[in-house]
């Protein structure tokens, strides 16, 4: 576009980092038939991510069977065509950083063993937060 002299023109940046790092980088404005990189502002960005996990209670066996850390208990006992149903907690264990998250799709073959859902389906977390 054209910028008349003595105007203004509002930029707007959009920072969407895909690795957690630390970000430096330049906005350079170049004029067409003047130069290249008449203006340069240095631009700096980190990008780091809370601590969200499941919320322990939520994962802890209900039976004294030995168990993984990580597994969701179901119990010892499973009846045919019998839902068993347990809520997660999405914990942010981050004192500053809110959590984005939102729940993949799941694969129908994958619906022979069980189901999730999650509602809302997408949200912020905020820090030091749960969701169930």
């Amino acid at each position: 576009g054209a910028l008349e002299p003595a105007a203004r023109v509002a930029v707007a940046l959009t920072f969407k980092p895909m690795t957690v790092k630390l970000y430096e980088f330049y906005l350079v404005v170049d004029v067409d038939g003047v130069g290249d990189a008449l203006l340069t502002l240095p631009i700096a960005a980190e990008c780091a991510v809370p601590d969200v996990r499941l919320a322990v209670d939520a994962l802890a066996p209900t039976t004294p069977r030995k168990r993984a850390a990580e597994e969701l208990a179901f119990g010892d006992r499973c009846y045919l065509r019998y839902p068993i149903e347990r809520d997660l907690v999405l914990v942010n264990a981050h004192e500053t950083l809110s959590a984005r998250f939102e729940m993949a799709p799941q694969e129908p073959q994958t619906t022979v063993v069980a189901e999730y859902a999650c509602d809302p389906p997408s949200g912020v977390v905020a820090p030091g937060a749960r969701l169930r």
